[in-house]
């Protein structure tokens, strides 16, 4: 586990601004935070040269143009049905 430097928490905070405000989500519904883990995980493995696996393919959208260089791996989860005969 490699914590974050100062640097990135801060940059994360700046890019979880711009995407609520690209966006037009309101930051007191949660999204504000929500944007920072997702702004916070994607900086620190740019820092680190890793690949971030996620489902998450709403929120990463608005990420990946403003941080073209990380590498992200999306994956869907099964439904319960989807693996019943």
């Amino acid at each position: 586990m490699h914590a974050p430097e100062i640097a990135i928490w801060a940059q994360a905070g700046m890019l979880a601004g711009e995407i609520a405000r690209l966006t037009g989500l309101s930051k007191r519904e949660g999204n504000g935070r929500r944007f920072f883990n997702d702004a916070l995980i994607c900086l620190q493995a740019q820092r680190l040269g890793a690949n971030v696996l996620t489902s998450n393919i709403r929120d990463y959208d608005f990420l990946k143009p403003l941080l073209p260089r990380v590498r992200t791996i999306f994956y869907r989860r099964q439904s319960p049905r989807d693996g019943a005969d």
